[in-house]
């Protein structure tokens, strides 16, 4: 079920929040409940993105380093333990270095939510104690849609202070920005890296909630009406909404306003079995925006009516 069983954060520096996502997908064809986790040692802390899974679902397992109140050489041990399809328990191995002559502040870069090009930068401060001669020599990411400078700030006996500036660039894709800075230091001996993590979300112009419209489990000629918001960053108009289903209608308003409620109706056809639509919103947006609001429907069989019947 999992894909890793620990990690190794290396080399941490004090202040930061170093995170890590262990992934585990339910193989199996039962449900898998997390019934909860404990670890060994205070300095991690252990929370999951869903403890219910579906068969062929997953989950993470989210682990947090805690370099505020600990430092030096640290290791955990995490125990999951599974309340269904059976009780179980499984243990990951956690461990890393926490430097006390380094210092990050704050101890990661939140960009927050907005639009590409839009989102503020952000400033992290980076400090190292008794050792005048050490400075950064680089700063590297696996996410290419991230810009960084820096600027030294302060060089003395007692400390070197670095500021960092990160910002998201314009070409970055809507989504959920989440990664970590890789900063590469020397200081005439030896090299040195450690990881900055930085968080944050680009909005699309346009967006539909929910992302998937489930209209669950209907009778053959039976009908139901749901309500979907379109939302934008400036006022628009939807000027048509299209769907290759005829059992499909829209009511959509004529205004421009930034948030669109939108009743989607739809009358169950014959065919009995799993049905998969979409609509197309088109909008006054610039260059004609649009959003694709994928349908899913399950359409009852005779034998499930029977039984729908005897149940009333």
């Amino acid at each position: 079920m999992f894909r890793e069983n620990g990690h190794d954060f290396g080399t941490v520096i004090r202040g930061s929040k170093p995170e890590y996502r262990i992934e585990l997908k339910n193989t199996f064809n039962e449900v898998v409940e997390i019934h909860q986790a404990w670890t060994s040692c205070r300095c991690v802390d252990v929370s999951f993105t869903n403890k219910v899974l579906q068969p062929g679902e997953t989950s993470e397992i989210i682990i947090k380093f805690n370099t505020l109140n600990f430092n030096g050489q640290r290791s955990a041990t995490v125990t999951v333990s599974f309340s269904k399809p059976r009780y179980a328990e499984v243990q990951l191995k956690i461990k890393g270095f926490i430097r006390s002559d380094l210092w990050l502040e704050p101890g990661a870069i939140d960009f927050g939510t907005g639009a590409a090009g839009s989102l503020p930068g952000q400033t992290v401060i980076i400090r190292r104690f008794g050792n005048r001669t050490w400075r950064i020599v680089d700063v590297r990411s696996a996410y290419t849609d991230i810009a960084v400078s820096l600027e030294e700030v302060w060089r003395g006996n007692d400390r070197v202070e670095y500021a960092m500036r990160a910002r998201i660039k314009e070409t970055a894709a809507p989504g959920i920005v989440r990664g970590e800075l890789l900063v590469i230091a020397h200081d005439g001996q030896q090299e040195l890296r450690f990881p900055v993590q930085f968080n944050g979300k680009v909005s699309s112009p346009l967006e539909v909630s929910p992302h998937v419209l489930d209209l669950e489990t209907l009778q053959p000629g039976s009908s139901i009406s749901k309500r979907i918001v379109l939302r934008g960053e400036e006022p628009f108009k939807v000027v048509d909404a299209q769907s290759a289903c005829p059992q499909i209608s829209v009511h959509c308003s004529a205004d421009s306003k930034k948030v669109h409620v939108v009743e989607v109706t739809y009358v169950a056809a014959e065919q009995a079995g799993p049905q998969e639509m979409q609509i197309r919103f088109v909008t006054d947006l610039p260059g004609g925006q649009v959003v694709q609001l994928p349908v899913t429907v399950q359409i009852a069989g005779k034998e499930s009516g029977a039984i729908h019947d005897l149940a009333k």
